[in-house]
């Protein structure tokens, strides 16, 4: 059963339970990361005796309040499902309960822009708290973490001003680069207008307004754009790019966080795709 779900586990000696608890999720969940933080019983060995290549296990050793944090980040990077659900060592899903929650999940569609707002907090933002949770997030029903530092580092939006794009998709990405823009609070936001080539390179600071661009409309090269940040001082903290995805990419995947955004049903060879 493909759910769209993943689960989040850091586990420490649970021995006794952390058998039942995985078992208990498996049939529901599209991949299962479970991290263990220096287990001095048996549950290293009855994790790995759980034969699925949904399970993704390991071994992170001991770790402080801060280091329990960065596990947790370093868990939403790896997420590429639309959903996800931490679960403890301890914790077992009835029948019952995991029927409803995968009526919920396929019965909530989720909206591109939510998607991108959420991939922008999680890459470009600073830090992250689950102690506080993120109150947007109460109706799912899902724990999502606050921001514990809100300043945001470079965040670039990339347009594919080739034939291919429709202004009225435009118009809308050039509005959640302002969203972000405005609630994000970037050290800066740089909007980057290409087609085969680079034509425009606009940037902005925080209350400033983006306005449109339609400039190109010839063919598609992703790399003029990777390029131009091989060569600056400075990487950006995240980059979004609208496209058709058809046209030349880079050999390589840079160091930075990608994000695509398309009409089409296709993947990008790298980074993340998120379909309009």
């Amino acid at each position: 059963m493909k759910t769209n779900l993943t689960i989040h586990c850091v586990v420490k000696n649970e021995e006794k339970w952390i058998w039942f608890a995985l078992r208990s999720i498996l049939d529901i969940a599209d991949k299962v990361l479970v991290y263990d933080t220096g287990s001095s019983d048996r549950t290293v060995d009855i994790i790995k005796r759980i034969k699925s290549k949904k399970i993704i296990f390991e071994e992170k050793g001991e770790v402080d309040a801060k280091g329990l944090t960065q596990l947790r980040k370093d868990q939403l990077k790896r997420t590429k499902t639309e959903w996800f659900l931490i679960l403890d060592g301890d914790e077992i899903w009835p029948k019952n309960t995991k029927k409803e929650l995968v009526e919920k999940i396929i019965s909530t569609k989720v909206d591109w822009r939510s998607l991108l707002r959420d991939f922008l907090s999680t890459t470009a933002q600073e830090d992250w708290n689950f102690a506080r949770p993120n109150t947007r997030f109460e109706d799912t029903g899902f724990l999502m973490p606050s921001l514990h530092n809100e300043k945001a580092g470079h965040i670039v939006f990339a347009a594919d001003t080739s034939g291919s794009i429709n202004s009225q998709l435009l118009a809308e990405y050039i509005a959640e680069a302002q969203q972000a823009l405005d609630e994000l609070s970037p050290e800066k936001l740089t909007v980057i207008y290409c087609d085969a080539a680079i034509q425009a390179i606009k940037e902005y600071e925080p209350g400033d307004k983006i306005d449109v661009e339609t400039v190109g409309r010839g063919g598609t090269d992703f790399r003029p754009v990777f390029d131009h940040f091989n060569k600056a001082d400075e990487l950006p903290k995240v980059l979004v790019y609208l496209t058709d995805l058809c046209g030349d990419f880079p050999t390589e995947a840079p160091e930075y966080p990608v994000l695509w955004i398309t009409e089409y049903d296709q993947e990008a060879p790298f980074g993340e795709t998120i379909k309009v």
